[in-house]
């Protein structure tokens, strides 16, 4: 995986659009205007989802600037139990890096900690987390590593208006490793466990809001696949946005989608589409987060099911997901 020839803001201005490489350098700060404000409405995070058909998991470091988030949520699919640890602290305590070619952010406290290492340069990215019990968990702890030879990511600077954009690069890939929650211990094995990798920074507006899904497999003859779908606030869906579906390491674009709720709890289901896309999201395990602080609100709904349906990117085989195991996320911060 080769840099592109410039970093992400040039002049001043965000360079808008899709590409297969990381950028060199995420310089946020150097778009116009500049100023102490604007540093303030920057927000970043990374977060990892991983499976290996049974456990779904997904872990978290967000960066509000008013406040930072600690996220690790891992669902077993076969007996129903949820394992979440979730702190709220200082902004301070997090940094996300200026690129992922060779960067790491973290988390540490009293004990707890939680790092990501992303090394795209040289394929792969380590996660790395050590949480207490909590009354909604065991203790957890994990060491994974992501191997993306192979894969091509998909790397996206979208508009919110002439002066804000997003980026976000995200991509699949085999994992292996362990995952310990309290005494059982669960060992991923590449040829079946995988992660979808989100890093994510963008000026967004004052209400952050959005739709998403992820899930991810493999096929009956060992191929790698996953899906990433967002229905967000960018400008002109129909040319801007980071839908796609891997497989076999190859990441082939979907237009734009549309999602409806009967809700967000057990039995509820969402059903996604677009050209080409014509999903259901079975809700199996609810998931959510109300807060309302003041300047700091949050209305998030983070559901853990299983897809069926159809998707047919334009100039592709058809692809059928029968019982995917997944998460989905309505989306909505006021900060």
């Amino acid at each position: 995986m080769k840099p592109l020839p410039h970093p992400l803001v040039v002049d001043g201005r965000f360079q808008l659009g899709r590409y297969d490489r990381p950028f060199p350098k995420l310089n946020f700060l150097d778009a116009s205007p500049r100023g102490f404000l604007r540093r303030l409405r920057l927000k970043e995070w990374q977060a990892f989802q991983f499976s290996d058909g049974r456990y779904f998991a997904v872990v978290a470091l967000f960066d509000a600037k008013f406040l930072g988030l600690v996220q690790a949520k891992v669902w077993d699919s076969e007996t129903g139990t949820k394992h979440l640890f979730e702190r709220k602290v200082r902004s301070a305590s997090m940094t996300a890096p200026d690129q992922i070619l060779d960067g790491r952010m973290e988390w540490t406290s009293r004990g707890a900690s939680m790092r990501f290492h992303t090394e795209l340069a040289k394929d792969r990215a380590r996660v790395e987390f050590d949480l207490p019990a909590t009354k909604t968990s065991a203790a957890m702890k994990a060491r994974i590593e992501i191997d993306y030879a192979g894969t091509e990511p998909v790397v996206v600077c979208l508009p919110f208006d002439e002066e804000r954009a997003l980026y976000s690069q995200k991509g699949v890939a085999p994992a292996s490793g362990e995952l310990v929650l309290g005494e059982e211990r669960v060992r991923l094995d590449p040829a079946q466990a995988f992660a979808l990798i989100d890093d994510h920074r963008g000026f967004y507006p004052r209400v952050m809001q959005w739709d998403w899904l992820t899930t991810g497999g493999r096929t009956e003859d060992g191929t790698l696949w996953g899906l990433n779908l967002t229905r967000n606030q960018c400008l002109h869906p129909e040319r801007y946005n980071e839908n796609v579906l891997w497989r076999d390491g190859r990441a082939t674009p979907i237009g734009p989608v549309h999602f409806e709720r009967s809700g967000n709890e057990p039995g509820d289901h969402w059903t996604i589409q677009g050209e080409g896309v014509d999903l259901v999201f079975e809700v199996e395990l609810a998931g959510r987060v109300d807060l309302n602080l003041g300047l700091f609100e949050s209305r998030y709904r983070g559901p853990f099911g299983r897809v069926r349906g159809r998707v047919a990117p334009e100039g592709t085989e058809p692809f059928e997901i029968d019982g995917a195991l997944a998460m989905g996320e309505r989306f909505w911060l006021k900060a």
